[in-house]
C-alpha cells in the first residue's frame, strides 16, 4: 500500500511526506490529511479491527484530487478575505 501511495503522490507531481504506522492487523488504512480514502464520509474509529476494503488506485488518486481542491478553495478564500 505504502508504494501505491508513493505512485499514485509521483503521478500527480507531488512531495512525498508519507508517515507510516503499523498496528496489530495487516490490512491499510489510507488517510488524506485524516480522511480515510475508502471512507471518507466516515468519521474515523479507534476500534481494533480488520479491513475488508483495500484502497485502491483510483480511490488514492481521487481523494488527493479532492484534497488538492480543497486546499485550493481554500487559499482563493484567504487571498479573497485579506484584499
Amino acid at each position: 500500500m505504502h508504494q501505491l501511495v508513493r505512485q499514485c503522490l509521483t503521478v500527480l507531481g507531488l512531495p512525498d511526506p508519507v508517515l507510516v504506522q503499523v498496528g496489530d492487523y495487516p490490512s491499510p488504512t489510507v488517510l488524506i490529511n485524516g480522511t480515510d480514502v475508502m471512507r471518507p464520509e466516515a468519521e474515523l474509529s479507534e476500534a481494533s479491527a480488520c479491513r475488508i476494503d483495500v484502497p485502491t488506485r483510483e480511490r488514492v488518486l481521487a481523494a488527493l484530487n479532492a484534497n488538492l481542491a480543497a486546499e485550493a478553495q481554500d487559499d482563493t478564500l484567504r487571498r479573497d478575505q485579506s484584499a
